[in-house]
């Protein structure tokens, strides 16, 4: 399965002071584990 990664997902991931850091580290560990493609893109939506 490919899995769309938004970059404020990966920020989280970096900031370890960031609140939401350990669920998001949960669930990137998930995602690396199941061998999932992961994509992101610098495009943004308004």
């Amino acid at each position: 399965m490919t899995c769309f990664v938004d970059t404020s997902a990966v920020l989280i991931l970096l900031n370890r002071l960031d609140p939401d850091h350990k669920a998001a580290r949960k669930q990137w560990e998930q995602l690396l584990a199941a061998e999932h493609d992961l994509v992101t893109t610098s495009y943004v939506a308004l």
